[in-house]
C-alpha cells in the first residue's frame, strides 16, 4: 500500500536528517540546504498523512453506514415480500406485478410402472456390474 510505503520513507529520512543535524556546523554545513528541503518534505509527508488517516476514519464510517443501510432495506423488503405473499398468495402471479418471483410449485414427474421396472432392473444390474469388479 502506497501509505505503507510514505511511512517507511518518512521514517527513513527523519533518521537520516536528525543524524546529519548535530555535524551540519562542522563539517557539512554545505548539507544544511539540503537538509532543510529534506525536513520540510518530512513535514509535508506527516501533514498528508494526518489527512489520509481522517479519510480512512470516514470510508470506515461509511462502510458500516453502507452495511447497515443495507441491512435495514433487505429487511424492510422482506417484510413488505412477505405482506404481499400473505395478500395475495405465495404462489400467485400478481407478485410478479411488484418485482416478486412467486413460488411456482414444480410437478412431480411420476414415473410409470413399466419406468419403475426398468429402472429397477437396471439398478439390480449396475449393483451386480460392481459386486463383479466392473465400472458401469
Amino acid at each position: 500500500m502506497a501509505t505503507d510505503s510514505l511511512s517507511l520513507y518518512l521514517g527513513t529520512w527523519y533518521m537520516l536528517s536528525t543524524n546529519v543535524k548535530p555535524r551540519l556546523a562542522e563539517e557539512l554545513s554545505h548539507l544544511e540546504p539540503t537538509v532543510q528541503e529534506l525536513d520540510t518534505v518530512i513535514f509535508e509527508g506527516r501533514a498528508l498523512q494526518g489527512v489520509q488517516e481522517t479519510h480512512r476514519k470516514q470510508l470506515r464510517e461509511t462502510t458500516q453506514r453502507s452495511k447497515e443501510l443495507a441491512r435495514r432495506g433487505r429487511s424492510i423488503r422482506n417484510r413488505l415480500v412477505g405482506g404481499l405473499q400473505m395478500a395475495y398468495g405465495v404462489d400467485s402471479l400478481e407478485l410478479l406485478g411488484y418485482g416478486v418471483q412467486p413460488r411456482l410449485q414444480q410437478k412431480r414427474k411420476r414415473l410409470t410402472k413399466e419406468e419403475k421396472a426398468e429402472k429397477e432392473r437396471l439398478e439390480k444390474l449396475e449393483k451386480a456390474a460392481a459386486d463383479a469388479g466392473l465400472k458401469v
